[in-house]
């Protein structure tokens, strides 16, 4: 029996029912069903007749509710504004292209070590390469600062909509915040 297979046998040694629960591709399923749960639809999120100045007092009340509506909507405006500064970015564009065919090529289409000469270089070494490759890409393609413009420009966004937007009619976290 592979160490793996040991590893998810849930102590059957004929292996007939492995249990599956707490495999991490049934984990992020679950987590892919709750987020589109949360999901609340687009033109409620851009609703321009229920935008208003909250109350003083009602900020953080109002900025809470919104923060837990719509977490599944500010969650995909990260993710567009990462793809977005990748995107503009072209030596993180290219770079990650290449690096994303590099380590695709080295560790599942060319499943046999590489040999220079007599010198072999196992998965240890190539995981080495490509760590070095991947420091240098993100140093060369200024990744820290597109990840911090998204974050920044993220921020902005998702704040000012949580401060201005009413919360939704149909609020499920109303009572919940204090």
């Amino acid at each position: 029996m592979l160490p793996l297979e040991k590893l998810f046998s849930s102590g059957n040694p004929d292996n007939s029912q492995v249990s599956t629960e707490n495999q991490p591709q049934n984990k992020l399923f679950a987590w892919k069903d709750v987020f589109l749960k949360k999901l609340r639809p687009w033109p409620e999120f851009i609703d321009k007749s229920r935008i208003s100045f909250p109350p003083i007092t009602g900020i953080h009340t109002r900025v809470s509710t919104n923060l837990l509506s719509y977490q599944s909507n500010y969650i995909i405006i990260f993710v567009i504004l990462v793809i977005y500064s990748i995107v503009v970015n072209p030596w993180l564009l290219f770079g990650g292209v290449f690096l994303g065919f590099l380590y695709s090529y080295l560790f599942f289409v060319r499943i046999d070590p590489i040999a220079f000469g007599s010198v072999e270089v196992g998965d240890r070494e190539k995981r080495l390469i490509l760590l070095l490759g991947t420091v240098l890409f993100c140093i060369v393609g200024s990744f820290s600062s597109a990840l911090f413009w998204a974050i920044g420009a993220t921020v902005t966004v998702v704040g000012l909509h949580a401060v201005f937007m009413a919360p939704p009619e149909d609020n499920p976290f109303v009572g919940l915040i204090v």
